[in-house]
């Protein structure tokens, strides 16, 4: 038999006409009883990649064969995407505002709709966030275990790095598996690695047949650095941001130039061997403080990835 497909709507809140905001839910249906895993994406209105992601999961399992169930939310934060912008309309980060509540801001409403749903509906939830059309970024974060988190495959794993808020930290303390991808944007648009990590997970999860695709380690980070302007300027680098998920050489690895002079009023110096570029943007770009810059991992080891 094959695999049934069901797409509704959640109306969450109100426009200022009256009308809801609506939540896409997809719900695909195996013929064999199994796990329940979810996949979303779509929580800020920059990164268009990851509601790309999902619909292209959404085709690949519609005609697989498939155990239990699979919930798919390509775009969590619709106003976010009304905008286009990092922050919800409310000026709210929305995946630091889990598990919401009923009332209140638009993006606690929106959160305490999506927590309650999810926590009913599955067992397991991978957070799809792919970097922005400025920004390349390559790790996934453990939220407690790292053998189901380095089942994804493709990326290096962050492990002790939650932070309040978050879907995962929320979803880990009521006892779900969960893990947050980030990879690609900037000059990387190829959504394979998004794609074929959420499959090699529900390989993991035994939900669909076939072997694990990519490699078989991936890098096990436990420490990492930021380097973010602390003053407004041009952001330019000596790496690129084609080279993230690469070793990078200590030294100087960026700088913020004066518009006005060229000369350089910050500079981004690594004094340690051993790194990993995990997040960079395309550059010469304009910045102001406290923009993101830089992000390097110093691996401790490598895990291995689950093979099916």
């Amino acid at each position: 038999m094959r695999t049934a497909v069901r797409v509704w709507d959640e109306p969450v809140g109100r426009r200022a006409d009256g009308s809801p905001w609506q939540i896409r839910f997809v719900e695909i249906t195996g013929s064999e009883s199994g796990p329940a895993t979810a996949f979303i994406s779509g929580m800020y209105g920059d990164k268009p990649m990851g509601c790309l992601a999902v619909h292209e999961l959404q085709r690949r399992l519609a005609a697989s064969t498939l155990k239990g169930r699979v919930i798919l939310i390509p775009a969590a934060n619709p106003p976010a995407f009304g905008t286009g912008t990092r922050l919800s309309p409310d000026h709210l980060e929305f995946n630091r505002r889990f598990p919401g509540q009923p009332d209140g801001f638009l993006t606690d409403q929106l959160t305490h709709h999506i927590s309650r749903k999810l926590f009913d509906l599955c067992d397991c939830i991978v957070d799809l966030q792919p970097g922005t059309p400025l920004i390349n970024r390559s790790y996934i974060a453990d939220y407690g275990d790292r053998e189901f988190t380095a089942s994804f495959g493709y990326l290096p794993v962050i492990i002790d790095r939650p932070f309040e808020g978050q879907l995962s930290k929320v979803a880990a303390a009521r006892g779900l598996r969960s893990s947050l991808a980030e990879w690609g944007g900037g000059p990387d648009t190829n959504l394979s690695v998004g794609v074929e990590g959420a499959l090699n997970v529900l390989r993991y999860r035994g939900q669909i047949g076939g072997k694990t695709t990519g490699p078989r380690k991936v890098p096990l980070i436990k420490r990492v650095r930021m380097f973010h302007p602390s003053t407004a300027g041009i952001l330019q680098y000596r790496v690129s941001a084609a080279e993230v998920g690469t070793p990078v050489s200590r030294g100087l690895l960026g700088w913020v130039a004066s518009i006005a002079t060229g000369e350089h009023l910050e500079e981004f110096v690594l004094d340690e061997d051993g790194a990993v570029l995990l997040l960079a943007a395309n550059t010469p770009a304009t910045c102001a403080a406290g923009d993101r810059g830089l992000m390097v991992g110093f691996p401790v080891g490598e895990i291995d990835v689950p093979q099916s």
